[in-house]
């Protein structure tokens, strides 16, 4: 699964989707960055009641992604 990019500017977004089965998710993210590398935080918020009855879910999910640049060939990720 692909994550987004650390952004190399100022950048922050949401997002919202509504779905059958009482679906429901909300995104938000924030990141800076610049020459030297940049971060992003993201956190998702996802409900519903699952493919079966009685099967509701609810996942909270927030991370960290940093990246340096250590020199134009090398750079250093963590997340």
């Amino acid at each position: 699964f692909v994550t987004k990019p650390v952004p190399r500017s100022f950048e922050g977004g949401v997002d919202f989707s509504l779905g059958d089965r009482n679906f429901g998710r909300a995104a938000a993210s924030l990141g800076s960055g610049g020459d030297w590398g940049g971060w992003l935080v993201e956190a998702v918020l996802r409900r519903g009641n699952g493919s079966r009855e009685g099967s509701f879910h609810r996942i909270r999910d927030v991370s960290l992604k940093t990246e340096l640049d250590l020199n134009p060939a090398n750079s250093l990720r963590l997340k």
